[in-house]
């Protein structure tokens, strides 16, 4: 399922590029990235759903290549999103008011279930597009499939015995043969570096040939796909596995959870489903807030309704990371660096917590994507 990147059609910077400061985006290489990435984690074919996703929390991480000991090679990515569909869809009878009734609920034997068996479980799975880049390739050369959808990339490390020795990693040339060669770079690395590096116009700048991420979305003219006209929404009654099926069914990775007047007071997206094992699953048939309370406290504090004072300060912390069209692309950027998002809503206005959109990775590392290089 591997798909290798050659970088056969390089792409030259547009005529915004500037002879006297090329941009950082063709300068570093890919290998500026990884130094400092820990060892990639991964599983072998037949790890169990069970464990895997105890490892994804463990670590606190959302996808994880999957290793076939006796080929020695990947056989693909599994994600929360492809282990969330399986939950969703082969964990629980699929009636219509099987949610409802607990006394329904089928032992989640499936926990035993093969890892191996997930991949492409998911219809917007990335494991048939499993992108492999060289350390060497240049930083700008993922960008593509980044602004496409792609969250994360394999990337292929040459260690050298010098490099290994510095970094106190080994220090024999059999050592490093035995070595894990592969690195994991995401969206989340690369927004951090596009903001950590400067790439990008700078307020005090005048005819910057960067992009001027002080724009606000609407300047940027981002609002024709961040503002969905059937944005999909979670009520607050609903069960999580109504939830996660609803995920599911239309594709998407994360849906706001409204109130009774339409207003965001939490989200659900996949990432809720680590940690969860066999013997808690049926918690997701809770109301989906009582279920993230559950989840987010380990599994330690059982379910109850949600007082007064939590609903408001759920309300309050949504507000917080939540954005208007007004709000400039490099206040987004930060938002998600800060707070470990992946998306952030879109609202009316900030008196009005009524979703209208949702702004993604994918779509911020875009629009560096069309500003340098199409």
């Amino acid at each position: 399922p591997h798909q290798h990147h050659t970088g056969s059609k390089e792409r030259k910077m547009s005529n915004n590029d500037n002879n006297n400061n090329e941009c950082l985006l063709n300068e570093l290489n890919l290998r500026f990235l990884i130094l400092e990435k820990r060892n990639l984690i991964r599983v072998s074919s037949n790890t169990s759903v069970d464990d895997t996703l105890k490892l994804l929390q463990l670590n606190n991480i959302l996808a994880v290549p999957v290793y076939d000991e006796e080929s020695k090679k990947y056989r693909g990515m599994v994600t929360i999103l492809d282990i969330m569909a399986y939950v969703a869809y082969f964990s629980f009878p699929v009636n219509e008011n099987a949610e409802e009734d607990e006394a329904q609920f089928k032992a989640f034997k499936a926990g035993n279930q093969a890892i191996v068996d997930l991949i492409n479980a998911h219809q917007d799975s990335e494991a048939e597009n499993n992108w492999i880049f060289k350390d060497s390739d240049n930083i700008g050369q993922i960008l593509e499939p980044m602004s496409k959808g792609v969250h994360r990339v394999l990337v292929e490390h040459k260690l050298t015995l010098a490099d290994s020795i510095n970094k106190d990693i080994c220090d024999s040339k059999e050592e490093l043969e035995s070595l894990e060669r592969t690195r994991l770079l995401t969206q989340t690395d690369i927004i951090r570096f596009l903001l950590s590096y400067g790439v990008y116009e700078t307020e005090d700048q005048e005819n910057s040939v960067h992009l001027n991420i002080f724009k606000s979305l609407r300047d940027l003219d981002m609002e024709k796909w961040v503002v969905k006209k059937n944005l999909i929404t979670i009520k607050d009654t609903d069960s999580a596995l109504i939830g996660f099926r609803k995920l599911v069914q239309n594709g998407v990775k994360c849906a706001p959870v409204v109130d009774s007047e339409g207003h965001v007071v939490g989200a659900l997206s996949g990432s809720d489903l680590r940690g969860l094992y066999s013997d808690i699953l049926p918690y997701i048939l809770k109301p989906v807030l009582e279920y993230k309370q559950f989840h987010a406290s380990g599994g330690k504090q059982e379910p109850a309704s949600l007082t007064q004072s939590q609903s408001l300060l759920n309300k309050q912390r949504f507000a917080a990371i939540s954005v208007t069209m007004d709000a400039s692309l490099h206040s987004v950027m930060v938002k998600m660096i800060i707070n470990k998002i992946h998306q952030i809503f879109v609202v009316e206005d900030s008196n009005n917590l009524t979703p209208i959109g949702v702004i993604s990775m994918s779509d911020v590392i875009y629009q560096f994507f069309d500003h340098y290089y199409q």
